[in-house]
């Protein structure tokens, strides 16, 4: 399918404009309007290269396309580079639900550190529009570009983002090529690429009832030093309670560190803008590899943290829901005391206007 000047046109204005560099229209020097020229075809051959697997021209996997855009991608030959995709849930505004998502890949020809990647999403089975391309609408369409980096050493390559879509079943095309340089490719010019679909299943976190939000392992903890804003949020996705959060690389830690846990409660009976909400942490240890059982420290104490509250009376006198704000539990505690071994919690949440308690459940492994 070619790309029509009116298609360009659409897409460079909705998409370029929340790419992670925009260049002033009016006063460009010589060099600022050839990087431009770079971000534009890149952007052509990215969409491209969507179409085509959206479209099922193309597999999936390593790719090659013309810099002129004009002619569909070919796989690529030799050893390719996988794209992973993982992802946390939340709720956004308007019955949306806030994604942040994280693209992993192994460290190769394929694919370098600084990418450009575009996302799109669309309802599970939706075909790609065959007659007015140009006039196609998707659930969610996105180019995003920046540096991946290795959470820790041998780890994948990783850059996250977020999207924000509707409840239900998606469709996710993703397709990434290596940054564009300082000015504009020659046509003919092979570009490389790698392109993957996968599937997601949106939860609908607005009318479940009371629900919780992914339960997040948090690594580090900054304070922002003003409040989000969209650009910020873009490339700090994990953005909450005026601190950006890292997410612990994987659920072992060693008992120098803390364990610190984060996550949203929904959908609470509330009356005179208050929720009440009682949350309950049970902490338990695997024994002889099999069963869990109470954890106790080193010394023999059963390992105890106290409930919190949400109500009336720990509340602050501005906390709103109308005005959007969120019950948002969560602990940091040291981990000298635990134990090795591998470990459970057992979360027990209950609203006490609505008398329903719902459990969440979520493991972790100490080492020495």
């Amino acid at each position: 399918m070619v790309l029509t000047p009116r298609v360009a046109r659409r897409i460079a204005l909705t998409l370029l404009a929340v790419a992670v560099t925009t260049l002033p229209a009016l006063a460009q020097t010589k060099e600022e309007k050839k990087a431009q020229e770079a971000q534009q075809q890149a952007l052509r051959t990215l969409i491209r290269a969507g179409d085509a697997l959206h479209s099922g021209k193309l597999a999936g996997g390593a790719y090659t396309i013309k810099a002129n855009a004009k002619d569909d991608p070919v796989p690529a030959t030799g050893e390719s580079v996988d794209l992973a995709w993982r992802h946390n849930a939340f709720k956004a505004v308007q019955g949306k639900i806030y994604m942040p998502f994280t693209v992993s890949y192994p460290a190769g020809k394929n694919l370098p550190a600084s990418i450009a990647l575009y996302v799109r999403v669309v309802p599970k089975g939706t075909a790609l529009p065959t007659k007015d391309r140009d006039k196609a609408q998707f659930e969610f369409e996105q180019l995003f570009s920046g540096d991946a980096v290795a959470p820790a050493a041998g780890k994948p390559l990783e850059i996250t983002r977020r999207i924000v879509v509707s409840p239900g079943d998606h469709d996710v095309y993703v397709v990434a090529q290596p940054a564009p340089g300082p000015e504009p490719a020659k046509n003919n010019v092979m570009l490389t690429g790698v392109a993957k679909k996968f599937e997601i299943a949106v939860p609908d976190l607005w009318n479940a009832g009371l629900t919780t939000s992914n339960i997040l392992l948090i690594d580090k903890i900054e304070a922002l030093k003003e409040p989000p804003t969209q650009e910020t949020i873009v490339f700090k996705p994990y953005s909450f309670t005026g601190a950006d959060m890292q997410l612990a690389v994987d659920n072992e830690f060693k008992k120098t560190e803390e364990l610190t846990v984060y996550f949203h409660v929904y959908n609470p009976v509330i009356e005179d803008k208050r929720p009440d909400i009682t949350i309950e942490y049970e902490f338990l240890r695997k024994k002889d590899g099999a069963e869990f059982e109470a954890a106790l420290t080193e010394d023999g104490k059963k390992l105890v943290y106290n409930p919190q509250k949400y109500n009336a009376q720990t509340l602050p006198p501005q906390w709103d829901a109308e005005a959007g704000f969120q019950i948002a539990p969560g602990f940091a505690i040291p981990l000298n005391l635990f134990p090795v071994g591998d470990y459970k919690i057992n979360i027990k949440i209950t609203d006490n206007k609505a008398q329903k308690t719902i459990t969440r459940e979520l493991e972790f492994k100490v080492a020495a």
